[in-house]
């Protein structure tokens, strides 16, 4: 199972530079094989809502996209954030020179308990994972 995170969805359902990578990847996968957590789910709506008052993204153009991102999530399974994965992130945020930002910590707490790779297109948060065996799955052009 590999655990995507926000950087990646948002890539997929906006008009970004890493939009048609993104895109390929989720193509070649199951989504049977994908998941998410609903911090992803919280992060995405933050993202969209942050393009709509910046004006990068017009109100019909967020609102597609959130039809798109409804649309893909369901064939995906929904992993359920625990009070264990907000302890660990704890431990994530001070771990040395691959300490993360706090909700990156999360993501990685999330895929580490459940087992599962981690897909994202930020560096800092692989470097992260990478330093708690946590298994990146390779996203080509990335």
């Amino acid at each position: 199972m590999i655990y995507c995170d926000a950087s990646l969805i948002v890539a997929l359902i906006v008009e970004e530079s890493r939009s048609d990578v993104a895109a390929a990847w989720i193509e070649q996968r199951s989504q049977d094989d994908l998941a998410v957590s609903g911090w992803v789910m919280t992060e995405v709506a933050s993202a969209l809502a942050m393009k709509f008052r910046m004006g990068v993204l017009s109100r019909a153009r967020r609102d597609a996209a959130e039809d798109v991102w409804r649309r893909t999530a369901i064939g995906m399974t929904i992993v359920e954030v625990v009070a264990a994965d907000f302890y660990r992130a704890v431990t994530l945020v001070d771990a040395g020179p691959h300490g993360l930002r706090a909700g990156d910590a999360l993501h990685v707490a999330i895929a580490q308990r459940r087992g599962f790779s981690l897909a994202t297109f930020d560096k800092g948060m692989i470097d992260g994972a990478r330093a708690v065996n946590v298994a990146i799955a390779t996203i080509d052009g990335a």
